[in-house]
């Protein structure tokens, strides 16, 4: 008597009875990484005092590299389409970076302390079998702390302390090991606006001249931790 048809059936069986590996449709993901200012948000110059006279320094204000913490929220609206919300916080000020024009000057930086807090709303497209994904969105963020303090500055200094911008990004989950996961994200954060509105230079030097275009990089490692299954 041939045994192959009845093994073959129960095979079948145990395939069919064995459940489908469970898809999250509502992620947490606490995350960390790092806050990468591309541009300089002011310039200017230091002038000397007669007999010499003229520029002796330049001077170029841009916000520090950071570190950040926070969390997302991911909805799985279908296999390749997904919602996400984000919220972090940035440890990250602003330093002034001088070079000098003339032999003998002094270059002395200034920096000071602050943070930021951003909040983002994106849209992710993942591609059939595959763990990367591209997403698209906006950002908010509020900055603080002594660096965006007025009155820890020079007297007549006005920040834009909110910006709205844009946010273009790439992310791969990548698996660790058993149920470990990694989510691995870069996102582009570009904003049109003068970060500083008036004043903000030391006496004896040229208005600074404010740049409005600003682009930052912001580099995740999270870890998804699923709390709705399907």
């Amino acid at each position: 008597m041939n045994a192959r048809p009845s093994i073959s059936w129960t095979l079948l069986c145990i395939g069919m009875s064995q459940p489908a590996a469970a898809q999250s449709i509502l992620e947490l993901i606490p995350f960390g990484g790092s806050y990468i200012p591309f541009t300089v948000f002011a310039t200017t110059e230091t002038i000397a005092e007669a007999p010499q006279g003229g520029p002796i320094r330049t001077s170029e204000f841009r916000e520090a590299i950071g570190v950040l913490t926070g969390a997302r929220l991911r909805l799985s609206l279908n296999d390749n389409v997904k919602l996400q919300g984000s919220g972090a916080y940035v440890w990250s000020g602003w330093r002034e970076r001088q070079q000098t024009r003339i032999e003998g000057a002094q270059a002395v930086g200034f920096s000071l302390q602050g943070n930021v807090i951003q909040a983002t709303g994106q849209i992710l497209y993942q591609p059939s079998r595959t763990n990367a994904y591209g997403s698209l969105g906006l950002t908010y963020m509020v900055r603080g702390g002594d660096a965006w303090d007025e009155d820890k500055w020079v007297s007549g200094t006005e920040y834009n302390k909110i910006n709205i911008g844009a946010v273009v990004g790439f992310g791969v989950n990548a698996a660790a090991s058993g149920s470990l996961n990694f989510d691995i994200s870069v996102e582009s954060h570009v904003y049109q606006v003068d970060k500083v509105e008036a004043g903000f230079v030391l006496p004896g030097n040229k208005p600074f001249e404010s740049k409005g275009f600003q682009a930052d990089l912001v580099v995740t490692v999270g870890i998804p931790i699923s709390l709705i299954a399907r």
